[in-house]
C-alpha cells in the first residue's frame, strides 16, 4: 500500500489547510506545492510584509496563541488598506519552539489566523514552517491596488490631518495588561485591552477611500501617531502642527484629568502604536462622511519642513514619539 502520509509536518499542514480559507480563481494553485501559482494581469499589485516576534511584539502570558494569530494577520493587511487597496492573499512563514505539544499549539495559532482571514476575506496560499528559539510569525500580503493608490508622499501645505478611531487605545490596553495582568486589565477597560489584543483594521473603509479624491496621503498607525506623521512629512517634504483633541484625551486619560493622566494620554496618542487606525491628510475643506467610523481632525500640514505638537502644558514642541525598531 502506498504511503500517503509521509511526515508529521505533512499531517500538520493537512490539519491546518481547512483553516486557511479558499483561494480565489486568480490562483491556479495554492497550498501543496513548492510555489503557489497565480494568474497575472496588467493591474498594479500591492505587496507588504510584517513580522511578530515573541517577547518583542507579544507575550504569551498576556495573549493566547489564537489571539496572536489573529493579530499577526490584522497588522499585516492593515498596510494594504492604508494604501486604499484590498488584501487578496497571504503567505505565512512560521517559526515555533520545538515541544511535544507543537502540533496542537500551531493548530491553536491557525484558529486565530482562520478567524482573521475569514473576516478580511483573504486566504492563505502558502508559506513555510520550521522550529526555532521562539514564536515568530512573518506574514506577506498581496493586495489589489484598486483605482487609486494612496502614497505617504502626497500631503500638501494647507491639508488637514485626520485620524480614525482612538489612536493610543491599544497602548492604553498594553499599559493595563503590564501593570495588573489580563483579568485586572479587562475589568478596568475591556475595550482598551481588546484594541491591543484583537485590533481590527479599517478594511470596511476601502470603498469610501477610493471614492474620495480629497484624501492626499495615508498611513496606518502601527508605530504611533508621532512617528507615522513624521514619516508622511518626510516623504512629502512638508511639516505639520498637531494637537490631541479633548475627545481623544478624555478617552485615553485613566487618571481622570490629573496632570499625570493627561501627560500619559499625550504619550499614548503619539507613541502607543499597534492601533492599526488610519492617519491621513486631505484638502482643507474635507468633511468626513465615513459611516460608523469616527474621524477626528488633529492638525494641519505646513510649508515649513518642521513638525510640532501642542503638549499637555500647552507648549508647541518638536513632534516626536512612536516605536523605533532599531
Amino acid at each position: 500500500m502506498a504511503n500517503l502520509d509521509p511526515s508529521r509536518e505533512f499531517r500538520l499542514i493537512e490539519t491546518i489547510r481547512p483553516l486557511c480559507g479558499d483561494s480565489s480563481d486568480r490562483w491556479e494553485k495554492g497550498i501543496g506545492d513548492d510555489c503557489a501559482v497565480r494568474k497575472v494581469s496588467a493591474d498594479p499589485l500591492l505587496l507588504t510584509a510584517d513580522t511578530m516576534v515573541e517577547n518583542v511584539h507579544f507575550r504569551l502570558d498576556l495573549m493566547s496563541l489564537r489571539e496572536v494569530g489573529f493579530k499577526a494577520i490584522a497588522g499585516s493587511v492593515s498596510d494594504v488598506y492604508a494604501m486604499g487597496g484590498t488584501a487578496e492573499s497571504i503567505a505565512i512563514n512560521l517559526i515555533f519552539p520545538k515541544t511535544e505539544q507543537a502540533e496542537e499549539l500551531i493548530e491553536e495559532l491557525y484558529r486565530g489566523i482562520h478567524e482573521a482571514v475569514t473576516l478580511f476575506g483573504t486566504p492563505i496560499i502558502g508559506g513555510d514552517m520550521t522550529s526555532g528559539p521562539c514564536w515568530i510569525i512573518a506574514v506577506t500580503v498581496l493586495g489589489d491596488a484598486g483605482s487609486t493608490i494612496l502614497y505617504r508622499s502626497g500631503a500638501k501645505p494647507g491639508d488637514s490631518i485626520w485620524v480614525t478611531g482612538t489612536p493610543g487605545l491599544s497602548g492604553l490596553g498594553l499599559d493595563l495588561l503590564l501593570s495588573g495582568g489580563r483579568t485586572s486589565a479587562e475589568y478596568i477597560d475591556s475595550e482598551a485591552v481588546r484594541a491591543h489584543i484583537r485590533p481590527v483594521p479599517r478594511f470596511g473603509s476601502v470603498t469610501w477611500i477610493q471614492q474620495n479624491p480629497q484624501i492626499t496621503s495615508m498611513i496606518d498607525i502601527s508605530d504611533g501617531v508621532g512617528k507615522e506623521l513624521l514619516t508622511i512629512a518626510a516623504e512629502s517634504r512638508v511639516g505639520a502642527t498637531i494637537t490631541l483633541p479633548d475627545s481623544l484625551c478624555v478617552r485615553l486619560d485613566q487618571n481622570r484629568d490629573t496632570t499625570t493622566g493627561i501627560r500619559r494620554a499625550h504619550e499614548l496618542f503619539l507613541g502607543g502604536g499597534e492601533d492599526y487606525e488610519l492617519l491621513f491628510t486631505a484638502s482643507p475643506d474635507f468633511i468626513p462622511r465615513l459611516n460608523g467610523v469616527k474621524c477626528t481632525r488633529i492638525g494641519t500640514i505646513t510649508q515649513n519642513e518642521n513638525s510640532y505638537f501642542t503638549d499637555a502644558d500647552g507648549r508647541s514642541v518638536p513632534l516626536s514619539g512612536g516605536w523605533d525598531h532599531l
